[in-house]
């Protein structure tokens, strides 16, 4: 009886001990099921965002991309272009205390001052009472605030006025006349290539405010039927215009020395310099958008390396195949060739194109 007693006791130990195994192993594969759920899930988690953050780069440097071809065909030249050619205008109407107020003067004499200028030659501060006096009393009512900067003046209807036109066109032999018509040509070498980047590409890569910001920015076109086109519209009429006055002069014929069918707008520059203004800006808060500047050889090494390893995990995945569609390019050459009169830009003289 012991005996039998004693079997059955080992017997009912050695069942207990195969449940408990069997229940071990059962909670080691159920735990072992849950951290493989788990961690396929963290990895699915895990790559999701990473794959998140590579379309936010794509997108990213796609914009910076197409921000930094307006800059570069564009917004970047037209602006220096368009600043030369103001910069030649106004030191030429403006007086010697204008110039010694807003120029860059200096204690040596004469330094920053034109040894001669449209306003010095025709004596009298004469042009540039015929810029800054108001409209009634014959001037034009020039002025740098409000009249520039405040968007209150636009149309330049004479350089140096109606009077000083005149001497000129009764005698284009004399030092004014000779001045008036080498600061018009080299006006031209800035204006012609601006022209051809206006119609090039201000439709297409230039910055543009709604309708209500222009007007507000640009009280003075309030009124105007093309509103935010006008300012490339009539700077390009006038440049062209301006070309045919010239090749009158090669000719002999001064009856015009300005032209009379559009004026020239002085607003083109601050509009230029407002869009180079906000593309900088833009092109800071792309360039800090993760609280650090990145150079752009780095960024697009950062890209290209994310874009080669989710083409490798596309690959082992699947062999479809690839769709061309599907790649980004942007800020490619915009098209357009950027040529320019050579008798503007080179120096030789305004014959006929």
């Amino acid at each position: 009886m012991d005996d039998l007693a004693t079997a059955n006791r080992v017997t009912n130990a050695s069942d207990v001990g195969l449940i408990v195994q069997g229940s071990l192993i059962l909670l080691s594969a159920i735990v072992a099921l849950l951290g493989y759920s788990i961690q396929a899930k963290l990895k699915k988690k895990e790559r999701r965002a990473e794959l998140e953050e590579q379309h936010l780069d794509y997108l990213r440097k796609a914009e910076l991309d197409l921000l930094r071809t307006k800059l570069r065909t564009f917004v970047g030249p037209a602006t220096q272009l368009g600043m030369g050619g103001w910069n030649t205008i106004w030191r030429n109407w403006a007086s010697e205390n204008m110039i010694r107020g807003m120029g860059a003067c200096e204690a040596h004499a004469g330094s920053g001052l034109p040894k001669e200028s449209l306003n010095s030659l025709a004596g009298g501060d004469r042009v540039f009472k015929h810029w800054s006096d108001p409209p009634e009393q014959g001037g034009m009512g020039f002025t740098f605030m409000p009249g520039m900067v405040k968007g209150a003046f636009n149309g330049v209807t004479s350089f140096v006025g109606v009077a000083v036109e005149s001497e000129i066109r009764t005698d284009p032999t004399t030092a004014l006349a000779k001045h008036y018509f080498r600061m018009c040509r080299r006006v031209l070498r800035y204006y012609v290539p601006l022209r051809e980047l206006c119609l090039q590409h201000s439709q297409t890569l230039d910055v543009r405010q709604s309708a209500a910001e222009f007007r507000e920015t640009f009280p003075v076109l309030d009124g105007a039927a093309w509103l935010r086109n006008l300012l490339y519209i009539d700077f390009i009429e006038w440049v062209y215009s301006f070309e045919e006055i010239i090749k009158r002069w090669d000719g002999g014929d001064y009856a015009l020395l300005f032209p009379s069918e559009v004026d020239f707008p002085a607003q083109l520059v601050r509009f230029l310099t407002n869009q180079l203004t906000e593309l900088r800006e833009q092109e800071t808060a792309l360039g800090t958008a993760k609280h650090k500047v990145v150079a752009e050889s780095q960024e697009h090494a950062r890209i290209e390396k994310m874009e080669a390893k989710s083409k490798s995990t596309k690959s082992t995945k699947s062999p479809k195949k690839k769709n061309s569609s599907s790649s980004v390019r942007v800020g490619e050459d915009v098209g357009g060739k950027e040529e320019v009169s050579a008798k503007y830009v080179d120096g030789g003289n305004s014959e006929g194109e």
